[in-house]
């Protein structure tokens, strides 16, 4: 994959490796770069759901709007109550969050409200572009995408897409751990971690 791998450049290396034929545009009708994109679009965001380091922040502050509730960006998937902790291996909190995601209003669990009169500390997990992704990520997303979609347009799993899919998939993990040490013990602290699920 190209060190600046963009979407199309994904989806051409998903049809390749299903011996489809390479498109010069995402906006072609053709019915295996519309399937192609589309699951590249799930892996993606199965990934991302998970919480890494480039697409997790912590000790967030979140303020009510004047009818007391906080509205979330669009662009997060999961919150939780904000342990306080400046270690980046402490910042995910050890009991159930009483926070939760809610269509995109915060909601307080243990009161069973949307009601907010102050300011609130989340940790947030938050979707990322493809484009804005790191190159280790777009990588092993493209690779677990390209495996999948051989499966299912050739009806029989593909022994050279799945290792590349392995190697992608520890390059990857490599590349996070870096990231982690970095911050826990060389680098300032950015407030961006791996979360380790």
């Amino acid at each position: 994959m190209a060190a600046d791998a963009t979407k199309l450049e994904s989806v051409n290396e998903m049809l390749t490796m299903a011996g489809s034929l390479r498109t010069n545009s995402l906006s072609a009708t053709r019915a295996d770069v519309i399937m192609a994109e589309q699951m590249l679009d799930q892996v993606d965001r199965s990934v991302q759901l998970e919480g890494w380091h480039f697409n997790s922040q912590y000790n967030q502050t979140f303020s009510p709007t004047p009818s007391n509730e906080i509205v979330l960006p669009e662009d997060i998937f999961e919150v939780s109550e904000s342990s306080g902790e400046d270690s980046p291996v402490r910042r995910w909190p050890t009991h159930p969050t009483d926070y939760a995601k809610r269509g995109n209003r915060l909601y307080d669990a243990q009161n069973d409200s949307f009601t907010f009169e102050a300011d609130v500390k989340l940790n947030v997990v938050r979707r990322v572009s493809f484009e804005d992704l790191p190159q280790y990520a777009r990588a092993f997303i493209t690779a677990r995408a390209a495996s999948q979609f051989f499966s299912v347009t050739r009806n029989r799993p593909s022994r050279a897409a799945e290792e590349s899919e392995v190697r992608a998939r520890a390059a990857f993990m490599a590349a996070e751990n870096r990231n982690v040490a970095f911050n826990m013990f060389n680098g300032p602290d950015m407030g961006w971690t791996s979360v380790g699920r």
